[in-house]
């Protein structure tokens, strides 16, 4: 029974990070979209500068790697084409909570680029805590509902 419930609530988050995958993506398509006349008027068809495809290839790649449904964290890769080795690549932990028994996301981050996963203790990007975000303060209150 108590592996049934874990089941269920990993399953859950699981369910809610390929949703916002598959969202972010699609909102990304639609603003690259949005910009063509901007970027036909000014830039040839060959030049990447602010085409932001790199940005929307990193999206499309993002997996789950772990979730942690105790502390509702989720923790995913991002491959990178230029970067082949599994050690490369980039990963961020999603730190989510509930309102009205949706899941929403509370905090992004990503891992120290300085350390990695070596974390080490006088990193002056990530102070030895090998992940570089908005950061904890007081326990988090539960959020206000948006309308």
């Amino acid at each position: 029974m108590i592996f049934k419930a874990y089941r269920n609530v990993m399953n859950s988050i699981s369910t809610f990070m390929w949703q916002f995958f598959e969202a972010r993506v699609a909102d990304a398509e639609r603003e690259m979209r949005d910009r063509m006349p901007f970027r036909n008027k000014f830039f040839t068809a060959d030049c990447v500068f602010d085409s932001r495809t790199r940005t929307l290839e990193i999206l499309k790649s993002e997996e789950i790697e772990s979730v942690d449904s105790a502390a509702s964290t989720v923790i995913t890769f991002s491959k990178n084409s230029f970067k082949a080795s599994v050690s490369e690549r980039q990963r961020k932990r999603y730190h989510l909570v509930t309102v009205d028994n949706n899941w929403l996301i509370r905090m992004v981050e990503i891992e120290c680029p300085a350390c990695s996963s070596s974390s080490i203790e006088g990193c002056r990007l990530c102070k030895g805590t090998r992940w570089i975000g908005s950061g904890f303060t007081p326990p988090p209150q539960p959020p206000t509902h948006r309308q």
